[in-house]
Formats: structure tokens, C-alpha cells, sequence
């Protein structure tokens, strides 16, 4: 059984990712100047490797770009309304040393199974993924988050749940919902520990837990930097390590078209409350934190829950316009009545005018 979030409206139909990999650590970007070079033409989809079909193809891709992902996300992306189906594929990759399985001893909710690439996925699947972004508007960034990423595959072991899986079945529940939504228009989505480098000539990078290159309805193609708080550190240290590391890349263009080949970003903010169960209050909080560190326009906050269930909804607060005090619970009907809250398509289009 796949989680519920604080403040969802109805039941997940796709579920979450989750895993550390290790990771290789570049501490430095030397040459921040912008590479002028025309991009050669986008290569055609690399065929799956001998004996795979397209689809297990796709899904060794999602699998890499994820680092782990439940039997039921597998089903949402690439099985739609067939768990079953998706169960008894991911045990015939498993067979044929693609993927390993793990199964999640929790003490409550069952015990959900996950699937990770082996080393042997993640080679084919990052040399693909690499190969199909020539040419395309993803192509820099994409080269730049897989270069820091270990090629070796993460074996867990049952018991228990690992430190790193609440947070990152989270984060899989939401990159689900937005890569199914199909006014978004997710081009390239990842979510790894640490995609870029730590620092760059003594200026520390942000390390989004999700990136999504989106291009909607045919626009010019957005950067998009995720953040899941699951509001276990101080508000104050969020706006120390993310708000403030995010204003060292808005005050650099150069700086980010060097690491992503774009020269502007928007953050998503998305928030759940687990240990206080009040999530609302969790997201006016951290507002205050941007509005006093950052430029509030850049960002967007919403409880995670609502993003996952309704991804195209009007869900998102801006950071100088949270949430209204008087409405305590986390109830979408009646903040939307407030006004204060916008679907992400208005949030995209204002940031491209």
C-alpha cells in the first residue's frame, strides 16, 4: 500500500522513488563563460539492448534517472492500470540481471517492493539517455548531472527501511504525478542525492532533490528545481543551505548556463509534515524564509500532496503570497477560494514574459 500525504484530497495513484547512490564529486567548474557552439542534430532513441523490448528500454531510463522506484510508480509510468503486468516484468529483469528487487519490512502499510537499476542498467541506460540529448535543450544540463552520478548499482537489503527511502518515495510520488501531466510537458525529469558539483570557484551549489526540464504546449523549454521538505530541519537552515545557494546561480547567469545550458530557473517547493502533521504552517514558514533571503518570484510552494494528486491544479502559493492564517487545515477547496493560489502552467507562463 502506497503512502497517503498530508493535505491529498484523494488517494495517490502512482507511487514514490527512493535511494542514495554514490556519488563522484566535482568540486569545480573552471570555464564559466558560455559555450557558443551550435549543438549537432538530436539523435534518434537508442534501441533497448538485445533480448528488451522499447518499453523495458523506457523503464531501465526511469529507473536511472530515479534511482529506485516502487512497483506501483513503474506502473504509472509505464504500465498504466496494470500492476500485476508490471510486477511480472520487473521479476523477468530482475532474472535477467537489469534490475534488483527489494522489499520494504515497514511497520505499517504492508511491505511495498521497489526496483533499482544494477550497474549494468545504469551503464546502458546513462550512455542512452546522454546520446538521445545531443542536440537537444537538456543536452548541457544532462551531461553535467550525470557526470557526477556512480555508475554502480545500490543493493539494499530487507529488513527495514533505509534513512534515505521516506524522503525519496516522496520525491517519486511527485516527479510520478509531473511526468504524467501532459500540459507540463516533461522532457527531462531526474532526481539524484547530488547533481551538481558541490561549489564552483568557492560558491556553493544548490542540489535540487528533482529537476525537470519542462516545455508546455510547444513553448520554449523551462528549467525547473525541485525541493521536498519534509520539515525536519530548522526553517532557517533551509534558507541557509537552499534559498541562499539558489540566489548564487540568479546572480550568475553565466554560472548556470555553464552547468545547465539555461539562463533562468523557477524552484518548486513542495511540503509534507510528518512529525507535527501541520504542513500549512511548515510552507508560511519557510515563505518568510525566501521573502527575507531571496527574490520571491522565483519561487513556488505547495503541500506535496496536493501537487501529487491534482500536478495541473491550482495548488502553488507564491512565496509573497502563502497561505491565509485564518484557514488552518490544509483543505484545497477552501484556499483556492482565497485566490492565492495558481496552477503551475500560469506560474510558467508569467515566468517566460
Amino acid at each position: 500500500m502506497e503512502p497517503v500525504y498530508e493535505g491529498q484530497q484523494t488517494p495517490l495513484t502512482a507511487p514514490p522513488p527512493g535511494a542514495s547512490t554514490q556519488t563522484v564529486v566535482r568540486t569545480g567548474v573552471q570555464d564559466t563563460t558560455v559555450d557558443t557552439t551550435p549543438a549537432p542534430a538530436s539523435t534518434a532513441p537508442i534501441p533497448p539492448p538485445e533480448g528488451l523490448e522499447v518499453r523495458d528500454g523506457e523503464i531501465l531510463r526511469s529507473l536511472a534517472l530515479c534511482r529506485i522506484l516502487s512497483y506501483g510508480q513503474i506502473a504509472g509510468l509505464h504500465f498504466p492500470g496494470q500492476l500485476a503486468t508490471a510486477r511480472r516484468r520487473m521479476r523477468r529483469l530482475g532474472r535477467a540481471g537489469w534490475v534488483s528487487l527489494f522489499e520494504e519490512r515497514a511497520l505499517r502499510g504492508g511491505h511495498p517492493r521497489y526496483v533499482l537499476p544494477t550497474s549494468r542498467a545504469l551503464r546502458w541506460a546513462f550512455d542512452a539517455i546522454t546520446a538521445e540529448a545531443v542536440g537537444t535543450s537538456s543536452e548541457r544540463l544532462v551531461r553535467e548531472v550525470l557526470r557526477q552520478q556512480s555508475r554502480e548499482g545500490l543493493v539494499l537489503h530487507s529488513p527495514g527501511t533505509p534513512p534515505f527511502l521516506p524522503h525519496q518515495r516522496e520525491i517519486g510520488s511527485l516527479l510520478v504525478a509531473l511526468r504524467r501531466s501532459y500540459g507540463l510537458g516533461v522532457v527531462f525529469s531526474c532526481a539524484f542525492a547530488r547533481p551538481f558539483p558541490l561549489e564552483v570557484n568557492g560558491s556553493s551549489l544548490p542540489q535540487p532533490d528533482f529537476i525537470l526540464v519542462a516545455a508546455p504546449f510547444g513553448r520554449e523549454p523551462i528549467l525547473i528545481f525541485g525541493e521536498h521538505d519534509r520539515g525536519t530541519e530548522p526553517v532557517a537552515r533551509f534558507g541557509r543551505r537552499k534559498v541562499e545557494a539558489y540566489e548564487q546561480l540568479i546572480v550568475r547567469p553565466q554560472l548556470l548556463s555553464k552547468l545547465t545550458g539555461f539562463d533562468s530557473f523557477r524552484v518548486l517547493i513542495t511540503v509534507t509534515d510528518p512529525i507535527h502533521r501541520r504542513p500549512l504552517d511548515r510552507l508560511t514558514a519557510l515563505a518568510a524564509q525566501i521573502r527575507s533571503r531571496g527574490r520571491d518570484s522565483t519561487y513556488a510552494l505547495a503541500p506535496a500532496g496536493w501537487v501529487a494528486a491534482s500536478p495541473e491544479g491550482s495548488v502553488w502559493f507564491l512565496a509573497e503570497n502563502p497561505p491565509d492564517p485564518t484557514i488552518a487545515r490544509p483543505n484545497l477547496e477552501l484556499h483556492a477560494a482565497t485566490g492565492r493560489v495558481s496552477a503551475i502552467l500560469n506560474l510558467i507562463e508569467r515566468s517566460q514574459t
